[in-house]
């Protein structure tokens, strides 16, 4: 399974490259990649795996991001960068990687209203939700 998923990872890192090459690129070429990249990079982060081509991955982050003056394509990009943080975390990138993603998430994040710290991670109830239940 996790075989599968780094495959599918590789193909759609491809033609993301390939995408961004490309002069005629639009935000209908990136979404669905840009979408099927989150979900693998998601399905690893919660299987604790690190896929060999993270290196890769980072400089491919960098490039979408150059794609921030895309108003239709941000909120896209912002999906993508929710997962790559979580991925950073798990120590994927390097040192000097994992800061300038963190930077970009940062830069492209205040475009949004989003709470500073978003994680995969399940959180507790909120402990007043229990209180208007016994109401």
């Amino acid at each position: 399974m996790f075989a599968a998923n780094a495959q599918r990872m590789q193909v759609v890192m491809n033609r993301l490259s390939f995408v961004l090459r490309s002069v005629n690129k639009g935000v209908q070429q990136l979404e669905q990649p840009l979408l099927a990249l989150a979900r693998g990079i998601d399905f690893s982060v919660a299987n604790g795996e690190v896929p060999s081509k993270a290196p890769e991955l980072s400089s491919l982050v960098k490039q979408i991001c150059q794609q921030k003056s895309d108003i239709l394509a941000l909120p896209l990009i912002m999906v993508l960068m929710v997962s790559i943080k979580n991925a950073c975390k798990l120590g994927w990138f390097s040192a000097t990687d994992t800061k300038e993603i963190i930077d970009l998430y940062k830069e492209i994040s205040s475009s949004f209203c989003l709470p500073e710290n978003v994680d995969a991670e399940p959180s507790p109830s909120n402990p007043n939700i229990q209180t208007y239940m016994e109401r």
